[in-house]
């Protein structure tokens, strides 16, 4: 727990603060958060469903939900380094044209720029 939360925990809040350009943040950070708190539910839901089955239980002695959950943090892991883009040292304003620099946007600049006005 305590290694989430020095990591994925508060990555997630600061990755949605600063991804969504100016005009859609708060809608962009209102969706984002609604899918976690679902993704929560469906963790504190499912571990003690995983944990009760008596093969899993005493093949893995209980272990089985924890390697589920390793398991999606490794997928994450991927999905991070290959689709997200750095936002250390850019600026609010510049980061809608890393974004679309990412999802290889032709001219990214001006398509930032077409975008804010």
């Amino acid at each position: 727990m305590i290694f989430y939360a020095l990591s994925w925990g508060v990555g997630a809040w600061v990755l949605i603060s600063e991804i969504f350009p100016n005009h859609m943040r708060s809608q962009g950070m209102s969706i984002s958060v609604a899918f976690m708190w679902m993704a929560n539910f469906a963790v504190s839901q499912s571990f003690p469903m995983i944990n009760e089955n008596p093969y899993l239980l005493s093949h893995f002695h209980g272990a089985f939900p924890m390697w589920i959950f390793a398991g999606c943090c490794l997928l994450s892991y991927f999905f991070i380094c290959r689709y997200l883009p750095e936002t250390k040292g850019v600026s609010l304003e510049k980061m809608e044209a890393v974004v679309l620099a990412k999802r290889g946007g032709k001219d990214a600049s001006i398509q930032a720029e077409s975008y804010s006005k």
